[in-house]
């Protein structure tokens, strides 16, 4: 990505994770984190890429919310960030944080049993005569 474009994208993010934080107060989205952002080459759209955290937060409901209120986020876009064309937003949930999840617990659970088997192989030799 170029370096105006990746600063661009920067800048479009945080004023966003902002705005999300600042003005829409909704127990509704739980937490959410703004975790990447994918920018057209022309600017004029950008996938935000987030994760939401909290108890019984459904991640594709957090989306819709996100997703409806993406012309109210633009609106409040164009007061923080100096750009010529606003860029139309869409909301995606970050898939890849969720894998990193999922491998992350495979590999815990991979090293309690190989600790368990251990165990058993330590006690199995210790009553042998």
């Amino acid at each position: 990505m170029p370096y105006r474009t990746e600063k661009v994208a920067e800048a479009i993010k945080s004023a966003v994770a902002e705005i999300i934080v600042e003005e829409l107060a909704d127990p509704k989205l739980g937490f959410v984190s703004i975790t990447a952002i994918k920018l057209a080459n022309d600017y004029k759209q950008a996938t935000l890429y987030f994760s939401s955290f909290g108890e019984n937060i459904e991640q594709e409901v957090v989306m819709n919310h996100l997703n409806h209120a993406a012309k109210f986020i633009k609106n409040r876009l164009k007061d923080k960030v100096v750009l010529r064309y606003i860029p139309e937003l869409v909301f995606e949930i970050d898939r890849l944080l969720q894998e990193e999840q999922k491998i992350g617990k495979v590999l815990d659970d991979l090293k309690k049993s190989q600790a368990n088997n251990e165990t058993t192989d330590e006690t199995d030799c210790s009553e042998i005569p």
